[in-house]
C-alpha cells in the first residue's frame, strides 16, 4: 500500500491541499487516516473512491458552499 502525504494526494487528485482536500478528509468525504497531526492517505483508497463516482458529494457541497457565499475551488487553475 503506497501512502501519499497531503501535498502528494492533492496533486494526485488535481485539487487544492488546503481547503478542500483537508477539509473533506475532516467532514469523512474523502479517504483519509489522521496520524498525529498529520492528514495520510492510501492511494489505493483514493482510486477507488474516485473510481466509484463520490466526486457527485463534492461538487454538491461546493454547490451550497458557493450559493451561501463560501466558496472554494475544487480544481485548480492551470
Amino acid at each position: 500500500m503506497e501512502i501519499l502525504t497531503a501535498k502528494e494526494a492533492a496533486k494526485m487528485l488535481k485539487i487544492s491541499e488546503y481547503t478542500p482536500l483537508r477539509k473533506y478528509a475532516k467532514k469523512g468525504k474523502i479517504p483519509a487516516h489522521k496520524i498525529g497531526n498529520q492528514w495520510c492517505f492510501s492511494k489505493e483508497e483514493l482510486l477507488d473512491w474516485f473510481h466509484a463516482a463520490n466526486l457527485d458529494v463534492l461538487a454538491e457541497e461546493a454547490e451550497k458552499e458557493y450559493r451561501s457565499e463560501q466558496t472554494i475551488r475544487l480544481w485548480s487553475e492551470r
